[in-house]
């Protein structure tokens, strides 16, 4: 799965373009969990109005919330929901945190494929068996199961990149141990000065 082997850090992070509400009121955008409501999720909504960050285990939930109005205005938004272990969850709009707790489980793996702009049918959003889509475009998804994007100024400097060349490469780790790297690819930032969205 996408967490760490100790589970001790999970960072999910997504541009979104929301076009709306979806047809029943659950929109995923990403998630990783089971039946029995191990693992996470980000969700612009849970049949609730809201864009939610949640953590659990088998008999505990961490959540917090912020409306997903925020994300009404046909616009990009960089979402972030943060899981560190001992110190809370935390979600993020565009840079900003949005809501904090510290009142959160040890994420238990869920032992389920992560899903990127839905759920299948039998996969829990707020602890209902409810399949739904995300109404809209998700793009540049990132799944940290360690620490350095729990931090504030990591998010922050993510979402406002700076002018310069940058470097990146996707690794990947399944279930039974196996390792695939990417290459190493660029890209370059030539121009900051469009106005970015800001909560």
């Amino acid at each position: 799965g996408a967490l760490s082997d100790d589970n001790n850090y999970a960072t999910l992070i997504a541009w979104v373009k929301r076009a709306g509400n979806s047809s029943n009121g659950y929109e995923t955008i990403i998630q990783q969990e089971s039946d029995t409501t191990n693992g996470y999720s980000l969700t612009a909504s849970c049949n609730n109005s809201l864009l939610q960050f949640t953590a659990r285990d088998s008999s505990t939930t961490g959540k917090i919330t912020t409306p997903n109005s925020i994300l009404s205005d046909g616009l990009w938004h960089m979402v972030v929901g943060s899981y560190l272990n001992g110190a809370g969850i935390k979600l993020y709009v565009d840079g900003v945190l949005k809501n904090s707790s510290s009142s959160y489980p040890s994420i238990v793996a869920s032992g389920k494929p992560l899903q990127i702009g839905g759920n299948s049918a039998g996969t829990v959003c707020d602890s209902t068996n409810n399949a739904g889509s995300f109404n809209g475009t998700i793009d540049e998804v990132l799944v940290f199961g360690d620490e350095p994007f729990n931090n504030a100024a990591n998010i922050n400097d993510l979402y406002r990149l700076k002018k310069g060349k940058y470097n990146w490469k996707v690794n990947v780790t399944d279930s039974i141990g196996a390792n695939n790297e990417s290459e190493t690819r660029e890209f370059v930032v030539r121009d900051t000065s469009y106005v970015l969205v800001s909560g």
